[in-house]
């Protein structure tokens, strides 16, 4: 199912954040409107005073499901998409709102993930895995006036597993199935009077499929993959106004894929991933002032095995501060700076570095305990092209006990990468940063005590200036004109009884270019359905549809339609009362030939068995 405690930036519906239905009823009438969110204002929130859009999932959440990968998962939230280029760890791109990769601000555990060596710097999100995963926040739109550069679409703020104090948790899990998948996990939390540790491990291999569509390309050799990933965070309070954290991530990955004309060739690509972030976070005047400050380092390594073979190398190194006071019940502010260094070294010839100053101040207004106002603006400054300002401005209203009606607007920029800028045969360094201007108005509602929550929402997104390959120059230029995407995101979540939970979304987006064109891989419908059922508080079973409709693609020297497609995946799960969880679960149950790139594979009818448990 869906099922996502779908914020929408003033209400939550966390049906599935406790062990049983029932429970979760009980508690959540009394919750509905007071779920906190840390990513829309960069300070803890309350949701109903928050006006930007809002997704949230928890890790109760990513379990019932099972997915494997965070983008697989994502792809059933209202306005987002995932189109890859074959199996698991082949190139994806998920969009928010029709906008993908670069577009979006990743970041775990406050580590920006993104990749500084691609042609554009986006994040890696086909190596992102589930099992350390605590809680998600998606926050839409333009967002460069808080969080800098390449928020123009949204940014995916992400934070792992961690205990409580005096909690120790263990988790394991292992599945197997299908395309040969084996994926096991393990994790150990554990919580003390002052600070907690946690560690987590996962690994997952695959023979896949191929990556080209097999029925175009008979005989293709299927392309596997492997990834191991490890995770760790420590916090401390060093006094009761002074606490010390840190957090490292690491991965290494190997997938497969073929070359266009070549299905059977053995081509793939090893990256390796490091990073670590080290932070102090002061609390003062009974801490109404906090004062937060830290420091990241990351390298990935990439090596390309194939006919057109390549070595990619880059870095990034990046300070941050961050800052908010509460003056009274009614006015706050929060205010921050930032500095990052990214270089790249690339077999290519590229060899360079850029660096990009921030500072931003926002202004929080809570009037009559009904309304709730944001301002805020920003001036970056980049060592290539300037300085560039940005604002957003933000507005929650509570109508009645049941409403909420909100509203944001805000721009953001994507500086050009050090490749377009700089690569010694396509770069051009006089690149400006492409611009956005990001709209949305909505309205959320419960009804029925808290069991139906309704959300409605009209977007509208416009960029400038942007950035695009030339086959006339054979390089990288700015593109006149304005691209433009806009439309309405629907969703409700039912309670039907203390058993039985359904759920949908739906999304229309209109998309285009500067010339009037469709944006390619962004449908224009999509539909999701959902279903959780407890017969008793032992067995779960979940249902989920996903209706995909009107997309096109690139097919020189145009475009072509992509077939529409529904997709059923389901899960059974029973879990011992003293004891694990033993779970079945199917993918693709219809066996649906679809594509979600043109000429690319997607998997067939594919079933997986696991265990986990937790002690």
């Amino acid at each position: 199912m869906k099922k996502s405690s779908l914020i929408l930036a003033s209400v939550s519906f966390a049906l599935a954040a406790t062990p049983s239905l029932a429970q979760a009823l009980a508690e959540e009438q009394a919750i509905v409107l007071d779920e906190i969110t840390v990513s829309a204002n960069r300070t803890p929130t309350e949701a109903a005073k928050t006006g930007s859009t809002v997704l949230v999932v928890t890790s109760e959440e990513l379990e019932r499901e099972g997915d494997t990968f965070v983008q697989d998962y994502l792809a059933r939230l209202p306005g987002i998409t995932v189109s890859q280029n074959g199996p698991a760890g082949t190139a994806s791109t998920l969009r928010i709102r029709g906008l993908g990769n670069k577009y979006l601000q990743v970041r775990i555990d406050g580590i920006n993930i993104s990749d500084p060596t691609g042609t554009q710097v986006a994040a890696r999100l086909t190596d992102l895995l589930t099992a350390d995963i605590e809680r998600i926040e998606v926050l839409k739109g333009s967002q460069s006036a808080l969080y800098g550069g390449q928020a123009v679409g949204g940014v995916i703020d992400i934070r792992t597993k961690r205990a409580k104090a005096g909690e120790v948790n263990h988790r394991a899990s292992v599945e197997g199935g299908s395309y040969g998948t084996f994926n096991g996990a393990y994790g150990i939390s554990a919580g003390f009077d002052r600070g907690q540790i946690s560690l987590n491990a996962q690994h997952l291999r695959s023979d896949g499929f191929s990556a080209l569509d097999e029925n175009e390309n008979p005989g293709a050799d299927d392309d596997g993959y492997r990834n191991t990933t490890l995770s760790g965070r420590v916090d401390y309070d060093l006094t009761d106004a002074l606490a010390v954290y840190s957090a490292v991530r690491y991965y290494n990955a190997r997938n497969e894929y073929d070359g266009f004309g070549a299905p059977s060739a053995h081509n793939h690509e090893d990256s390796e991933y490091r990073a670590g972030l080290v932070g102090t976070k002061l609390s003062l005047i009974d801490d109404r002032f906090i004062s937060d400050l830290s420091f990241q380092i990351s390298r990935i390594d990439r090596e390309i095995h194939s006919d057109n073979p390549g070595t990619y190398r880059g870095d990034r190194q990046a300070v941050e501060y961050l800052g908010s006071y509460e003056l009274n019940d009614t006015v706050s502010v929060v205010f921050g700076g930032d500095w990052a260094n990214e270089e790249v070294d690339l077999s290519s010839g590229l060899n360079e570095d850029t660096q990009i100053w921030g500072g931003f101040a926002q202004l929080n207004l809570d009037l009559f305990d009904r309304l709730a106002l944001t301002g805020s603006v920003r001036r970056d400054d980049h060592s290539q092209f300037g300085e560039q300002w940005t604002w957003r401005s933000s507005a929650a209203f509570e109508v009645d006990a049941a409403t909420t009606l909100r509203s944001s607007i805000g721009t953001g920029f994507r500086a050009p990468s050090n490749y377009e800028l700089y690569h010694p045969t396509y770069g051009n360094a006089q690149l400006e940063p492409e611009t956005s201007l990001s709209f949305d108005l909505g309205v959320d509602r419960v009804w029925f005590d808290g069991r139906l929550l309704t959300s409605a929402t009209y977007f509208y997104i416009q960029r400038e200036d942007l950035i695009d390959y030339s086959f006339v120059t054979s390089g990288y230029v700015q593109v006149d004109g304005t691209s433009k995407n806009q439309g309405v995101e629907l969703s409700a979540e039912y309670a039907v009884n203390e058993r039985l939970a359904l759920s949908t979304a739906y999304t229309y987006t209109d998309s285009e270019d500067p010339d009037g064109a469709r944006l390619v891989r962004v449908p224009l419908h999509d539909l999701n359905l959902g279903m959780v059922y407890q017969p008793n508080d032992n067995w779960t079973v979940s249902m989920n549809g996903n209706y995909v409709a009107d997309t096109i693609d690139s097919q020189w020297p145009g475009t072509t339609e992509l077939d529409d497609y529904f997709l059923l995946n389901g899960k059974v799960s029973y879990a011992f009362d003293e004891g694990p969880e033993l779970y079945l679960r199917a993918e693709n149950i219809l066996d649906q030939e679809y594509q979600t790139a043109n000429g690319y594979g997607t998997a067939g009818f594919s079933v997986y068995a696991g265990v986990k448990a937790q002690f």
